[in-house]
């Protein structure tokens, strides 16, 4: 098998471009991402789940007192579909101590150090923010964490073009065999290897590097599960990026003779 890997831009559009114009043949993505992208583009097939454990957010102050019941203001955000799908869960949930929140406007950013100066100069009150993007503003105590919550689905599937799982299948089928035994590898963490390479690639401190390690499921296989890839459509339908029509059955954007919903077997 000749895998050649190809770093993307971390605008999820352009990925979706380069699939799109046969640059690449698949791509490990948000699950948030791929779905919306199966669901707008017929071309696009999610043929299976990468990471299975869901990304934590976190809501965050730069003011160690700071707490859900008197905040006001305006709320930063990253600039990407989740931001938008955990706010939005958040808001149209039952969590009574995001009920409290009362926030003006929501302002997003292409990084955490853009968010941390819009805080301090006073342009926002609080950052809903990925949680390990957000680590190093917790460890040197700029942030500090007021709430948590986490994604109700994965944090990352496979999506590939139709033209390669048509034309390559035996590759795509190839590189997810190949993706397992790497996560499993990677999962053994010989020699600590991991560990220094999460620490040194995301400026984590040893120990929360090896409870990454630890506590994330890697499993790279052809399986998905249904209700979070519906939960996904739902959320986005709500927040303005998936028109109603395209949330349909979530059978349809899975690649059906590759992948399959958990526990139905193939």
């Amino acid at each position: 098998m000749n895998l050649n890997w190809v770093r993307c831009p971390p605008d999820s559009s352009a990925v979706n471009s380069m699939l799109a114009a046969g640059l690449i043949d698949m791509a490990l993505m948000f699950t948030e991402d791929a779905v919306i992208a199966a669901a707008n583009a017929s071309r696009f097939r999610i043929c299976g789940t990468f990471l299975a454990s869901p990304r934590h957010w976190a809501l965050y102050s730069d003011d160690v007192e700071a707490s859900p019941h008197n905040a006001a203001g305006d709320l930063g955000l990253p600039e990407e579909l989740g931001a938008r799908l955990m706010l939005n869960r958040l808001v149209s949930g039952n969590r009574a101590d995001f009920n409290h929140l009362h926030f003006r406007n929501a302002r997003y950013f292409t990084s955490c150090l853009r968010a941390a100066e819009a805080m301090r100069a006073g342009q926002t009150r609080f950052a809903l923010w990925d949680a390990a993007s957000a680590q190093g503003m917790i460890d040197s105590g700029r942030w500090h964490a007021v709430l948590h919550d986490r994604m109700p689905w994965p944090g990352m599937l496979l999506l590939a073009t139709k033209e390669a799982l048509y034309s390559k299948t035996g590759a795509v089928r190839g590189f997810i065999r190949w993706g397992q035994l790497a996560c499993e590898e990677f999962k053994a963490n010989e020699n600590g290897e991991a560990t220094l390479y999460l620490a040194g690639k995301y400026n984590l401190s040893l120990r929360d590097a090896e409870a990454h390690v630890n506590h994330m499921e890697w499993r790279c296989d052809c399986q998905v599960d249904a209700a979070p890839l519906a939960t996904v459509m739902k959320l986005a339908v709500r927040s303005g990026d998936l028109h109603s029509s395209r949330a349909g059955d979530p059978a349809r954007l899975l690649a059906k003779d590759l992948c399959c919903f958990s526990g139905s077997g193939g």
